[in-house]
């Protein structure tokens, strides 16, 4: 912000407190469930500095103004959640006492529900929410790697007042440095399409050659680059979906990578753009509590 005279980053105050118990069951299945309270209250910008003042342009208040027209009340909020993830043929390794699960060659399915209650311990919000989810990682030998994520989720029920922090948001990014690739949305404005619909799908999806085609290219092969290419993409209704495409080189200095993205909106070509990463950044096996 310093830097850019930009607050693109929204933030509020909370003193809270929760918990949360996981357990594998056998077979490939975990078993996850949690409580969460929050006490909530706004932050305002408090001055306008920045070491280089950028003409036309201001701070923004510290809510996404794009979204809704004031910011957010104190309020509190306690909320549960259950879920649990599966992957078929997981294989586990036995000790004293205990056994680990160290995966297997299949998908890793996950679901989860959560649930605010309200006038519970002062609450404020009533809603109900849930996401199912699939990830994996496919292993093409001398062809390279596919990975992909893929989600449904949305509002069952908004009950009353459900606040800005508790909305569906998609994980977007406003740096020219590279988020999670498989969690994120390498282009998007963060909150622009944060929501409380009933339903919404998503798909992160990346194929990583490793040596396959930039091997029987000379120049590149001295250099043992990777080339990787990719999309990731939600809709939530005709009037708001998005996808974006990219293809780059890993494995620069044996640590960088560079892509480059073009992004659709409803369709059409909207915006472009590198973006540098360091290492995998690979995607979550599964949800836990947020």
């Amino acid at each position: 912000s310093l830097l850019s005279e930009e607050n693109r980053i929204k933030s509020y105050e909370a003193i809270y407190f929760r918990g949360s118990f996981r357990k594998g069951v056998g077979n490939g299945f975990s078993f996850v469930t949690g409580f969460q309270y929050q006490d909530r209250m706004p932050l305002d910008n408090r001055t306008d500095y920045s070491w280089r003042d950028k003409p036309n342009r201001e701070y923004t208040p510290n809510f996404p103004n794009d979204l809704v027209s004031e910011n957010i009340r104190r309020h509190q909020v306690f909320m549960t959640m259950v879920g649990f993830t599966w992957q078929p043929g997981a294989r586990y390794i036995e000790l004293p006492g205990r056994k680990i699960n160290i995966g297997s060659k299949h998908p890793v399915f996950s679901a989860q529900y959560m649930q605010a209650l309200k006038n519970v311990v002062g609450s404020d919000e009533s809603f109900s929410k849930w996401k199912l989810g699939i990830t994996d990682d496919i292993n093409f030998k001398l062809q390279g790697k596919f990975r992909y994520r893929l989600g449904i989720g949305g509002f069952i029920d908004t009950g009353s007042n459900v606040q800005v922090p508790d909305y569906n948001h998609f994980n977007g990014n406003i740096s020219t440095f590279a988020t999670e690739y498989l969690n994120s949305f390498q282009l998007l404005p963060i909150y622009q399409f944060s929501n409380i619909s009933r339903f919404y799908a998503l798909a992160h999806i990346e194929h990583n050659f490793k040596g396959f085609l930039t091997n029987k290219i000379p120049g590149l092969r001295k250099l043992n680059l990777y080339l990787v290419a990719g999309a990731n993409g939600f809709y939530i209704n005709s009037n708001k979906n998005y996808y974006e495409i990219f293809a780059g080189f890993d494995n620069i200095f044996k640590q960088l990578r560079v892509d480059f993205v073009q992004s659709f909106l409803n369709g059409k070509p909207w915006q472009n753009g590198f973006r540098i990463g360091f290492g995998r950044m690979g995607g979550r096996r599964g949800d836990d509590w947020p």
